[in-house]
């Protein structure tokens, strides 16, 4: 590509560069094997479609990806630095659009092919443990298809790593995410993404030279955020007389101090739909959020009484700590499991919660009962989420629902309620729960907690919390627990299953790691003072640990979730 460029001789080049132009080229890329695997999840992978989307139906003139940074490893051949977890989604995209378009745009399939497969083999190549599969189910032209939502059983596909259950999950987020598209606008799109969504292509000549940029690149400056932009935008739209602008600025400022900078940006971001309930079709378009934005609230009126209001309701929830406004032993139940509740999730990636959260705590301040059972239903929906039984497209606007429904309780908690979860969603909330959680130790720390939570007299955890998900069971297979019975096949079956977590404190879970389960049971019980958690106080009548018991366990703390979430009755 560029790498004949004058600015070479320095050893770096640079340029901005489309999709199409980046991988249609001479150079094929691959993951170093020191590079980290394939890790994005249905957030990330979602974000970037989804923006992509957007892009597209917003007709921008382009958009933006980011920067891929390689090291030259030899005549036309890359070793990726940053990016990997971009290029191998947005092949995954083009491997879909590939399939879909063969029989109606064969032509358009093949040029995107061509980004795909070039003429040196897979323009794009994972670590060694994963490449195989990547290059047999999405590279291959027909095979991604095969791999739609509920025929994976039926076509033998079983990953064998992390990273390539994540890239099957990806596979389908795809999939869902492009059913709005008829085959002629699909077409337009994958047109779109190959001419206009570009990166930063920068080449450095060895890994030293993509060392300083990396540190350069991450660690130089302060981002600007969104919250930068929209002060701009807000500022200069508010026609506010001198007064007015100090007052603002003064609210602005304090603010932004106490919510940290990130989350008082996620602020600014969900305030149209805080304002109006309507979900952003072009997330982090600054014109479409003054549009919603002026729909419903004078600038002036924005930046002096919402946002405050909307920042101190948002600073109690992310400190897990809802005051008790009311007083009385009722009203202190009913906070405490609104705080039970938060803290719970607190531990998800996905926070469509907080935006009903923050209208439900500034609309109805005084009402514990109230607050008590909303906050039921809007847990129940956000872990059906977590646990992909509400599909990912769908998710914005069922927590939007939740918001124009404002304080109508018959919409919120009658028959049919906003809360309400499908048949097929609760079989797939069950299902869920009694397979592995065998991705991401974010997701077995989050439903252990929960189903503390869950269990009579359960404590809700804090992220910052002196508290961590044992597996009782190692991950790691030994000959300690050969000898006690345990099979190679009965380890691999059990290990991630919900019965086989317990909580306990981080000292202890490093002192536990390997052991058997008699000097585990000695670590989690023989030092006096340390709490003893609702989901680890069943062990302490164990002898041992078995297939058995874990299946057992796994049956019982799911049936504390189901109740806790009311999940048999759909009745708040």
């Amino acid at each position: 590509m560029m790498i004949d460029s004058p600015i070479a001789q320095i050893g770096l080049a640079s340029e901005i560069a489309s999709f199409e132009k980046m991988l249609n080229g001479d150079w094929v890329y691959k993951a170093p094997f020191l590079q980290r695997p394939f890790e994005w999840g249905e957030v990330q992978v979602g974000d970037m479609v989804g923006d992509l989307i957007a892009a597209f139906e917003g007709n921008y003139r382009y958009y933006f990806l980011g920067h891929i940074v390689v090291v030259r490893a030899g005549s036309g051949r890359a070793d990726l630095v940053d990016g990997q977890q971009r290029l191998t989604t947005f092949t995954i995209l083009l491997a879909y659009l590939r399939d879909q378009l063969a029989s109606t745009h064969p032509a358009l399939a093949e040029r995107i092919q061509a980004c795909v497969t070039g003429a040196k083999g897979n323009v794009i190549t994972p670590r060694q443990s994963d490449a195989a599969f990547f290059s047999s189910c999405v590279q291959t032209p027909g095979q991604l298809m095969r791999l739609r939502e509920d025929a994976s059983a039926d076509v033998g596909i079983e990953p064998a790593t992390d990273a390539q259950a994540l890239m099957l999950q990806a596979v389908r987020i795809v999939q869902s995410k492009m059913t709005r598209f008829a085959n002629d606008p699909l077409a337009l799109f994958a047109q779109f993404i190959l001419e206009r969504a570009v990166v930063d292509f920068i080449v450095a000549e060895d890994r030293s030279g993509a060392a300083i940029l990396f540190r350069g690149m991450n660690m130089r400056g302060k981002p600007l955020s969104s919250a930068d932009l929209i002060k701009s935008e807000m500022i200069e739209s508010a026609n506010l007389n001198p007064h007015e602008t100090e007052r603002a600025a003064i609210v602005w400022e304090e603010q932004e101090d106490c919510l940290g900078r990130e989350m008082f940006a996620h602020l600014l971001e969900i305030s149209p739909v805080l304002i109006s309930g309507e979900t952003a079709k072009r997330p982090g378009d600054l014109l479409e959020w003054r549009a919603q934005m002026s729909k419903c609230v004078k600038t002036g009126d924005f930046l002096i009484e919402h946002l405050p209001l909307f920042g101190g309701a948002m600073r109690e929830i992310m400190n897990g700590e809802v005051r008790n406004r009311v007083g009385g032993q009722e009203a202190e139940e009913g906070f405490a499991d609104v705080n039970r509740l938060l803290r719970g999730m607190m531990f998800l990636e996905e926070r469509h919660w907080l935006a009903p959260a923050i209208v439900a705590l500034t609309s109805s301040p005084f009402k514990p009962a109230f607050l008590r059972r909303y906050f039921r239903g809007l847990d129940r929906l956000q872990f059906a989420c977590f646990l992909n039984a509400v599909r990912h497209e769908e998710r914005p606007d069922r927590f939007a629902k939740v918001i124009r429904a404002g304080v109508d309780e018959s919409q919120l908690f009658g028959k049919g309620n906003v809360f309400t979860l499908k048949p097929h969603e609760k079989r797939d909330v069950l299902q869920r729960l009694k397979e592995p959680f065998k991705r991401d130790g974010w997701r077995r720390r989050a439903i252990a907690f929960r189903a503390n939570a869950a269990l009579a007299g359960g404590a809700a955890f804090l992220p910052q919390d002196d508290v961590t998900l044992e597996h009782v069971l190692p991950q790691t297979f030994n000959e300690e627990w050969r000898k006690a019975g345990w099979t190679a096949e009965a380890h691999r079956r059990c290990t991630h299953l919900l019965g086989n977590f317990i909580v306990i404190t981080k000292a202890q879970n490093a002192d536990a790691n390997g052991k058997s389960f008699l000097q585990k049971h000695e670590i989690y019980f023989g030092a006096p003072g340390t709490p003893i958690h609702a989901i680890t106080k069943p062990l302490r009548e164990l002898q041992s640990w078995s297939a058995e018991v874990v299946h057992a366990r796994t049956n019982a703390l799911i049936a504390a979730l189901v109740e806790d979430w009311g999940l048999d009755s759909e009745t708040l």
